[in-house]
């Protein structure tokens, strides 16, 4: 079994911040044996206030699990100076594409996943296309954890697969507009898990893959079944499930 080693520090652009320009650095975690074949690579998504750890627990936590899976994990967050938007985002995903043979990284195979700020910038990384996205392979799927949701006009036909995970108590994306965004993109064909918490909320700390259970299994077990469709281009029927939140 694939070991987690500790993550590697990458500058992979510069960015304009009111205090001037900023070094863009992701954080990479991968197994520490040799690389055998490309892996897929999550790109994981957060936005913390500066000088803070909060984001770290989480994708350390992520990293263990995925990196057995074979997967490489990238971290974008502004902890580490990223400016936090969608082109300092796809700027990354350009980069990660450039320098995939020495990061073992198949750019074939790349998922965004975010949480709460950081799932609409992965959202609107994947969907929201423009000319920097044309520079580097889409994604083939998305993980958006408690988002606000993306327009509907930004859905099209052959888009990544997505996994909608948001709290029935949600603001930003209620369950009527989850409901009404998951339902937007079955009918262009993209393939959509939509899960509801009840009782949950952007800031509940139960809105994590590990802690929450649909069917007797953690929550991540059902992503990363949804992430091995995305990956062997195998067919997903588009489905909604509930689950509480844990006590």
């Amino acid at each position: 079994m694939a070991q987690s080693i500790a993550p590697i520090p990458y500058v992979f652009g510069q960015g304009d911040t009111i205090s001037g320009a900023q070094a863009l650095i992701l954080q990479m975690y991968g197994p520490s044996s040799q690389c055998k074949a490309m892996r897929p690579t999550v790109v994981w998504f957060g936005t913390a206030p500066q000088g803070t750890d909060a984001l770290n627990t989480e994708p350390r936590t992520l990293s263990k699990e995925l990196v057995q899976q074979g997967y490489n994990l990238v971290v974008l967050n502004e902890l580490k100076g990223h400016v936090g938007n969608s082109d300092a985002a796809k700027d990354a995903l350009f980069w990660l594409s450039e320098n995939a043979a020495t990061l073992c990284h198949d750019p074939n195979k790349t998922i965004l996943w975010g949480k709460n700020m950081g799932a609409d910038l992965a959202l609107e990384t994947a969907y929201a296309k423009d000319l920097l996205s044309r520079l580097y392979p889409a994604p083939i799927a998305v993980v958006a954890i408690s988002s606000a949701g993306i327009r509907h006009s930004h859905l099209r036909r052959g888009d990544p697969a997505l996994f909608l995970v948001q709290g029935s108590k949600s603001k930003t994306l209620p369950p009527p507009d989850a409901k009404a965004l998951a339902k937007a993109a079955h009918s262009r064909a993209i393939p959509v898990h939509s899960h509801q918490i009840i009782g949950g909320d952007a800031s509940s700390p139960h809105l994590n893959v590990f802690d929450v259970r649909l069917i007797n299994r953690p929550l991540i077990d059902h992503i990363q079944l949804f992430l091995e469709a995305a990956i062997d281009r195998k067919p997903y029927k588009s489905r909604a499930t509930q689950s509480q939140i844990p006590k």
